[in-house]
């Protein structure tokens, strides 16, 4: 491979030595989005068992920084060694790196095996979560020196030509651990430790592959590659690889501590009103940076060889060349992430968040994100490839400037500025569409978060700037008169993201303050987010909640079996709303049915389109002799009553013991019978 660093050009070099590294790392990804998927949906522990692993994370992608220290030092060491044709260097650079690995991982596992609980619980971890992060934390410790081992000397592969085999070498062990992944979680039914044991597997067989490919000596000429070999062991030549490795290692350990630094921000300028939901969302773009990040520095990386041998050797035009061509590729690449984050970004949030708000605030910060995405190529070709020759002291204060001034940025602007309030339910678009409401005679059910009433703020919502005010508490017992306020707990968290002392927390004081406000007996509910789950349900019974509205549109008009997980119709823009209140109001049939439309009032506003649902007013009321509208607990207590006539053995004596009247229909007759009142039927 030298004589093709010497001959080829450098543009069909850079292409054929970053492309395959770049589609490397995108497989890499690739398997930790799907593996987080496949945690997050272990039948009754997925959250916990996600959450586990999110706070294992930082530790465990601290660990890795150890392989891409020593691995991309000794690499770039031996590019410069190969350059400078100088091959006893280049050899002893790979010899001492693979013993380094072997040491570094050996000392990190015993560390991480004494102390794990003290570091989970450093980092986050909580009572209820740690059994699931114990679990894969441990797991995955225990391979350390295969997943150590694995990444440092793939970098050897890399650093001698060899991108397809070192793009193999990362692929086959992301293929391997989504094969085995379904079968450890759920085939073994082993649950999160299931995912730790199918990660160790996979690094195992790349760590095999690797070690392999950098012994086995029949294929290629020994004057053209570099094998691993065992001597030559020098504490000189391992500072050096330190020293090139080092800017590595701090960019990673920085990261994970930026990341840290972003979320505690989030927490404390959110408050309790909007933390969590910033949080969530930040995870998102998280994620979505990753996909960004992670095959660019594979261009970087996979090119890194030739920033070396090309520095080593003396050729500093054909370095200004590779410069050139990796900059131009890794522009490429993060234009088209640009544009993908600028136009569709909900089509990523969508694959991590439920429900359209979330949809909506996940976007609105990947764009903001993403805004400088082609700034961040430069700095990745010229960091990287200063570290590549070994110019740590130049490359180290570029990297450094950017994660400073974003710091900075993190401390200081939430405090010049205020954070995206955006809670949308109980907008100042209610008062709109509470006139709409009355002014077509009709009902409805308003759900209401008490933590975050008489906030002001606007959102920029598809280029249009959409005041997103709260309503005042004072304005409640008016404004929502003659309709039902229903809880929507006081700060929105997604109920099946807390612990149930939270989740009830959430849920009395929402209803307490509601009730306070409008004197009324609170008892309905709408999930945020729309998530819930068994233990949800539980602590709502618990907390008085008599129903629960869900965002899962069924378009039928059945109604519920469970009022904790009550399915509505449609949503208010559902393309087929009309379509199915005529389907509803003129095909009624010989038994109960219930049209049940939901959504927020400030979507009109978004998508200006209020005369769409004032002509669904206008169209339903055409038949308001044949049929009752109703808020949701009116059903409820509706369908109690009925559930609960008692009548005599004959049938012909009825009695409704509740407060309600009820109908049914007996002989062709429909009969009345009054709350607390006995029907004689003849």
């Amino acid at each position: 491979m030298e004589k093709d660093f010497d001959k080829q050009p450098i543009y069909v070099l850079v292409w054929k030595l970053g492309l395959p590294a770049m589609a490397a790392q995108f497989f890499n990804v690739l398997y930790n989005i799907v593996d987080r998927m496949f945690v997050g949906n272990i039948p009754g522990i997925g959250d916990l068992a996600l959450a586990g692993i999110g706070v294992s994370a930082p530790a465990l992608t601290a660990i890795s920084a150890f392989a891409y220290m020593i691995g991309i030092g000794g690499a770039s060491l031996m590019s410069i060694s190969m350059g400078k044709k100088d091959r006893r260097m280049a050899q002893k650079a790979m010899n001492n790196a693979l013993v380094m690995l072997i040491a570094v991982s050996m000392a990190v596992t015993v560390i991480c095996l004494l102390f794990r609980k003290q570091f989970l619980y450093m980092l986050g971890c909580s009572d209820t979560m740690y059994p699931y992060a114990e679990g894969y934390f441990t797991i995955y410790v225990l391979g350390t020196v295969c997943s150590l081992v694995g990444i440092g000397m793939n970098q050897f592969i890399l650093a001698q030509g060899y991108a397809r085999e070192g793009m193999i070498s990362v692929t086959m062990g992301a293929v391997i651990n989504i094969i085995l992944d379904p079968v450890m979680i759920s085939g073994f039914d082993m649950g999160v430790r299931g995912a730790a044991i199918a990660t160790v597997i996979a690094q195992t067989c790349t760590m095999v592959y690797v070690l392999w490919f950098l012994f086995k000596k029949s294929s290629k000429k020994p004057e053209e590659f570099i094998y691993i070999g065992f001597g030559g062991y020098d504490f000189s030549v391992e500072k050096r690889i330190v020293g090139i490795g080092i800017m590595s290692f701090l960019i990673t350990i920085l990261d994970n501590f930026i990341i840290v630094l972003l979320n505690v921000s989030l927490r404390k300028y959110g408050g309790d009103a909007l933390g969590d939901r910033y949080l969530a969302c930040g995870a998102v773009v998280q994620s979505f940076m990753v996909i960004v990040f992670g095959p660019a520095q594979g261009i970087t990386t996979g090119c890194g060889t030739l920033f070396g041998y090309h520095y080593g050797a003396g050729h500093y035009k054909k370095v200004m060349q590779v410069f050139k061509n990796v900059l131009i590729l890794c522009g490429v690449y993060m234009g088209v992430m640009t544009l993908f984050a600028q136009l569709i970004p909900e089509v990523f949030a969508g694959w991590f968040v439920q429900g359209e708000e979330n949809i909506a605030l996940a976007s609105l910060f990947i764009r903001k994100y993403t805004i400088g995405l082609l700034g961040v190529a430069v700095q990745y070709a010229f960091v990287d490839g200063l570290t590549a020759m070994g110019k740590v002291k130049l490359a180290l204060p570029l990297s450094l400037f950017r994660k400073m001034i974003y710091i900075a940025c993190v401390l200081i602007l939430p405090i010049c500025f205020s954070l995206e309030n955006i809670f949308f339910a109980g907008t100042i678009y209610d008062r709109e569409f509470v006139e709409l409401v009355n002014r077509y005679g009709l009902k409805g059910t308003f759900n209401l978060n008490s933590g975050v009433f008489d906030t002001h703020y606007f959102l920029t919502f598809d280029g249009v700037e959409i005041d997103f005010s709260r309503i005042d508490e004072t304005e409640v017992k008016d404004l929502y008169a003659g309709h039902e306020v229903a809880v929507h707990t006081v700060t929105h968290p997604s109920l099946t993201d807390v612990s149930a002392n939270i989740a009830a927390y959430e849920i009395i004081n929402d209803r307490a303050k509601l009730e306070e406000l409008t004197g009324e007996l609170v008892r309905g509910f709408a999930y945020p987010y729309g998530t819930y789950n068994k233990e949800a349900e539980a602590v709502l019974r618990a907390c008085g909640i008599e129903h629960a509205r869900t965002v899962w549109s069924r378009h039928t008009f059945d109604l519920p079996e469970d009022f904790l997980e009550w399915h509505p119709t449609c949503h208010q823009n559902d393309p087929e709303l009309m379509k199915l209140a005529k389907t509803f109001c003129e095909n009624q049939e010989n038994k109960a049915t219930l049209f049940y439309v939901w959504g927020h009032s400030y979507e009109f506003a978004v998508h200006n389109n209020w005369e769409m649902i004032e002509e669904f007013f206008k169209y339903i009321v055409q038949y308001k002799d044949e049929i009752s509208m109703l808020t949701n607990i009116e059903i409820v207590d509706y369908v109690k009553a009925f559930k609960g006539q008692l009548r005599s053995t004959d049938g012909k004596q009825v009695y409704n013991p509740s407060a309600t009247d009820i109908w049914f229909e007996k002989d062709g007759e429909t009969y009345c019978i009054h709350g607390g009142e006995k029907l004689c039927l003849e």
